[in-house]
């Protein structure tokens, strides 16, 4: 049974910063919540005091060699082949040893680092290992070496490359996100809230500050969109346990960009939690915590569980909500929380660009109906797979047409309905700046979601472009749809939803009105009103021009890694100096993860030759042939 201090450390670890409530309480239960209070303040204050002063800055020309003992070390450091060899390379050497655990001699001794700054600091950096321990994980990007010897020859290696290829934030704005590519880096997911992302690019552009995206991945990855670095942040952890995964995860972005950062944006915001790197701005993107799971026996279970959602919120310095939903569900927990720090900052759509196709409102001799957004079951994909063959035995003269990416699960779900009707189911993805063109082609817009929705950017360019509109009445999409005047609000099951689209096509020339109410609405929605209120908030932080450039790609294409020309190596080389991101394409196929683990630094990607890589173009492209050929004559 619990005591008065028992529940009284339970209040005053909800309103701390230093230890999800729930993982203190699994590790530490038999001994009480005072106890676990205890070991939670113990643990995460030290870590959070020598921050600070142990966090590496990664700079051009620097390499870190780590080795276990502090005699190899010195070893390392008296050597004078390897000084030779490091400064005819101009490479300026960091010697640094391990140790378990700081103590106060260590605290203020730069070659010192404890295991723990070490998962942390090198999880996306190459390094050398010197004489590698058998007790320590070794990440991607490291070089293992048992002598000076083979130290020096694996600077000179095709697998040194990559100790030229750490790159360090330096006064951008970074956003944290869970995907914006795949966490394997092949795919770009251009759901609504990475379009959202590209936009607030597009605004710090025209301010000359760079955008940095750091994501989820499975290895140190660094892909481009347009002119956006998109770094991908990998955590090991295989458990099932939620907090302790995203104390991981959060930890190896703070690792990242920790004082390198002139603001933080959290996409969402809750991803913020349990450390904070200020100032920063968290993003709701819809109450993403309703899902089909929720079934809570009190509210004290609700509050453990949902403990990230509320922390997240109340560490950001300020919130922007997309929707109203996200503010009124914040005010019922806390009033100050949801009127005082969120913004209500609706979604957007550029009319410019989306607006309806001519003659718009007459009836063609197809009717095309478009699903245009994530293909996967939260945003409604199986309402609609569910009732498609109904619909196509009703009325002939109807396309479904499903628009986005997804799993492969997914994907052949719907592969097997257009296998059975492949004149009326179509199924592909396209680039946010070609959805214009989709919308200009379909009569009746679907907007299926079933849990965690904002402001649908699919319905509100769905609404411009003078469709038909079919949204759920979840999360924000009441805020842009009114029944029967600009669209129809409907229940999330697939009854409603059958019962729409038939009315929909059966009164197909009656919906006219409706047709143009939807346009009206969506002008409410101009995105040069959304520009001009992010262009308030940023002046709010005083935000300064990055004075570092943008990084260009560059691609190679070699038949193997191992058998790249000396030239070509050279010449990757002199563009990672330069600061450039350079892709090695490999057309040979290997095992392309033992690649990644051998040869493959942040800015220096061993890239599979079937990766789709149309979203980023190369300024400078070479191939292996030319560089055989240039050494020949």
């Amino acid at each position: 049974m619990s005591t008065s201090k028992d529940l009284e450390t339970i209040r005053i670890i909800k309103n701390s910063k230093l230890y999800p409530i729930i993982k203190a309480y699994n590790y530490y239960k038999d001994n009480g919540f005072a106890r676990a209070l205890d070991k939670a303040r113990g643990k995460d204050l030290k870590y959070y005091n020598v921050l600070n002063k142990k966090i590496i800055d990664f700079k051009d020309n620097e390499i870190y060699i780590i080795s276990r003992k502090k005699d190899d070390c010195f070893e390392l450091k008296q050597s004078d082949e390897l000084k030779s060899i490091l400064k005819e390379r101009n490479l300026i050497p960091h010697f640094m040893y391990l140790v378990k655990d700081y103590n106060k001699n260590d605290m203020n001794n730069e070659n010192t680092l404890s295991y723990f700054d070490f998962e942390y600091n090198f999880i996306c950096k190459s390094y050398i290992f010197y004489k590698d321990p058998k007790d320590v994980e070794i990440k991607y990007g490291c070089l293992r070496v048992d002598s000076i010897k083979e130290l020096i020859e694996k600077i000179d290696s095709i697998e040194g490359i990559k100790l030229y290829s750490n790159y360090t934030n330096n006064n951008n704005v970074s956003i944290r996100t869970g995907t914006f590519f795949s966490v394997d880096g092949k795919s770009f997911y251009s759901g609504g809230a990475e379009r959202y992302l590209i936009d607030l690019n597009a605004i710090l552009e025209k301010r000359n500050i760079n955008m940095n995206i750091y994501q989820d991945a499975n290895f140190p990855m660094f892909r481009k969109y347009k002119n956006i670095n998109v770094i991908g942040v990998p955590f090991h952890d295989d458990s099932n346990d939620y907090e302790l995964k995203s104390y991981k995860r959060n930890m190896a972005f703070v690792y990242e960009v920790f004082n390198k950062t002139q603001l933080t944006i959290y996409s969402p915001f809750y991803d913020c939690n349990p450390f904070t790197i200020n100032p920063c701005i968290g993003i709701s993107h819809g109450v993403a915590w309703d899902n089909q799971s929720n079934k809570w026996e009190d509210g004290f279970a609700f509050e453990v569980e949902k403990n990230n959602v509320i922390r997240g919120a109340q560490m950001c310095d300020k919130l922007v909500s997309v929707d109203t939903n996200t503010c009124n569900w914040f005010q019922t927990l806390d009033y100050n929380l949801g009127v005082g720090k969120f913004s209500y900052l609706p979604n957007y759509v550029d009319i410019k660009e989306f607006f309806p196709r001519q003659n718009y409102l007459e009836k063609r001799d197809k009717i095309v109906i478009t699903y245009p957004r994530r293909l996967y079951g939260a945003r409604g994909l199986y309402l609609l797979l569910n009732i498609t063959e109904k619909i196509i035995n009703n009325h002939k003269n109807v396309e479904i047409h499903f628009v986005g990416t997804g799993f492969d699960y997914d994907l052949d779900i719907i592969k097997k309905i257009m296998e059975k009707y492949p004149e009326n189911i179509f199924c592909y993805s396209k680039e946010p700046t070609e959805m214009h063109k989709v919308y200009k082609n379909t009569d009746i817009s679907v907007i299926p979601t079933i849990m965690s929705e904002g402001t649908s950017l699919s319905c509100l360019e769905s609404m411009a472009s003078g469709n038909i509109v079919i949204a759920t009445r979840v999360g924000g999409l009441p805020n842009l749809i009114i029944n029967n005047y600009n669209g129809y609000l409907i229940e999330p099951n697939e009854e409603a939803l059958y019962n729409a689209i038939e009315d929909a096509i059966n009164n197909y020339s009656d919906r006219s009105q409706m047709r143009k109410n939807a346009v009206a609405v969506a002008e409410t929605f101009n995105k040069d009103y959304w520009n001009q209120k992010w262009e308030e908030i940023f002046n709010e932080f005083n935000l300064k021009e990055s004075n570092n450039k943008k990084v260009e790609l560059i691609e190679y294409h070699v038949s193997e890694i191992e058998k790249m020309p000396v030239t070509m190596k050279d010449k990757i080389i002199k563009d990672l100096r330069d600061n450039k991101i350079v892709y090695v394409i490999v057309e040979k196929d290997e095992d392309i993860d033992e690649i990644y683990k051998k040869y493959q630094g942040q800015r220096f990607q061993i890239i599979n030759k079937m990766i789709d890589e149309s979203f980023s173009p190369k300024h400078k492209i070479y191939y292996e042939k030319d560089f055989i050929s240039d050494k020949r004559r």
